[in-house]
Order: C-alpha cells, then sequence, then structure tokens
C-alpha cells in the first residue's frame, strides 16, 4: 500500500482495513433501485456505489459513498 493511500486513510480516521475492491465484492453492472421511489433513498443504511463511481475516482481511494439506499 503506498504512502499516500495510508496518510489518506489516516487522515479519514479508517479503521476499516484497505483491500482492494477485487479481494473483498464483485464489482457488477445492474440495476439501479428506482430514483422516482423515495422510500428506497431516504435513509442513509446502505452504501450505494455503482462501476461509475469507481471508475470516476480521482485517486485509488473509495473514502465514502456518493449515495446511500434505505
Amino acid at each position: 500500500m503506498s504512502d499516500t493511500i495510508q496518510a489518506e486513510m489516516k487522515k479519514q480516521g479508517s479503521k476499516w482495513p484497505m483491500v482492494k475492491l477485487k479481494d473483498c465484492c464483485v464489482v457488477v453492472g445492474g440495476a439501479t433501485p428506482k430514483r422516482d421511489v423515495p422510500e428506497y433513498w431516504s435513509s442513509s443504511d446502505v452504501p450505494w456505489v455503482t462501476p461509475k463511481d469507481v471508475s470516476n475516482l480521482s485517486n485509488s481511494v473509495l473514502v465514502d459513498a456518493p449515495e446511500f439506499l434505505t
């Protein structure tokens, strides 16, 4: 792990281990829950990250999800 990534984790106060996405999950395309159903998007219970979000990262660290599902 690079020093830059380690510094970012320390700055964020992360207690989670740093792992590559391929080592902890499967990145696939699929269907986003309907955005016109507010109940799906009215909470911050489940982090929601799309493959597009991962592709658009400015660095190799995903610190937080851009959206959350109920």
